[in-house]
C-alpha cells in the first residue's frame, strides 16, 4: 500500500473524506476536529539476491480530536483490520493545545 493507498483508505472512514493531510494541514487551513495525518516514518524491506524482495514502510497515522471519542477510534481500528494492517495505538493528551492525539503505529 502506497501513501495514495493509505489517504484513499483514511478518507473512507466516515465523516474524514475531507479531513485527511499528509503530515499537517497548510497553517490556517485545519477542519474543525476531528481530523486524520499520516506520515511515512521510514521502511523495513525483505531483501533477495541484492534486491528489494518485498518493499514495506511504515506510518503514523494521528486522530486528532477535541475529547477522547472510543467510537471514532473503533472505525479507525476497523478500517485498519479490514485492510489486513497490524496496528498499535498511542493515545496522548496535549495540554498546550487541550486535544487529544491517538497515534497509530502501523506498517504496510
Amino acid at each position: 500500500m502506497n501513501m495514495i493507498e493509505v489517504k484513499e483508505m483514511l478518507e473512507s472512514i466516515p465523516g474524514f473524506s475531507e479531513k485527511v493531510a499528509y503530515r499537517a494541514f497548510p497553517d490556517n487551513e485545519a477542519p474543525e476536529l476531528p481530523y486524520l495525518t499520516y506520515e511515512e516514518n521510514n521502511t523495513n524491506n525483505l531483501f533477495a539476491d541484492n534486491k528489494a524482495y518485498v518493499e514495506r514502510s511504515s506510518y503514523t497515522i494521528s486522530l486528532v480530536e477535541a475529547y477522547r471519542d472510543r467510537a471514532v477510534e473503533q472505525q479507525i481500528e476497523e478500517k485498519l483490520n479490514e485492510h489486513n494492517i497490524a496496528w498499535n495505538r498511542y493515545p496522548e493528551w496535549i495540554e498546550e493545545e487541550k486535544i487529544y492525539q491517538i497515534d497509530y503505529e502501523t506498517e504496510v
